[in-house]
């Protein structure tokens, strides 16, 4: 079963994931806000692929690259907002991040990461 979990804050980008992944064929997708319910999501029913919102504030990212970087490491697409696509944003998550993608998002760019990610398992 191919699950992904996608960490936003913003309602509007976890919609927009949503219906572009579920139109690529993925039927399990879940979504956590903030670092407790990732924490709580990665325990209870752990994805196959992680997408992060890197618009989050710095402290919430710093928890999420903690949790990421331990025994519930994932590979994880980040999703960077393009005005701010710069060296700081990939130097946050360090080597916790595997691909990342600039937003608005294009579904076939998002659609080859998934497809590179899910077949490197």
């Amino acid at each position: 079963m191919r699950q992904v979990l996608i960490i936003s804050k913003q309602h509007e980008t976890v919609t927009e994931l949503a219906l572009i992944i579920r139109s690529l064929g993925f039927k399990h997708i879940d979504s956590a806000s903030d670092s407790k319910m990732v924490h709580t999501k990665l325990y209870h029913n752990p994805p196959s692929v992680i997408i992060c919102d890197m618009d989050m504030n710095q402290e919430e990212l710093t928890v999420i690259k903690r949790i990421l970087s331990g025994p519930l490491a994932r590979i994880v697409l980040m999703l960077t907002p393009k005005s701010n696509a710069d060296t700081r944003y990939l130097e946050q998550m360090g080597g916790e991040a595997s691909h990342f993608l600039m937003s608005p998002m294009d579904k076939g760019k998002l659609h080859y990461a998934l497809d590179t990610i899910l077949g490197a398992e």
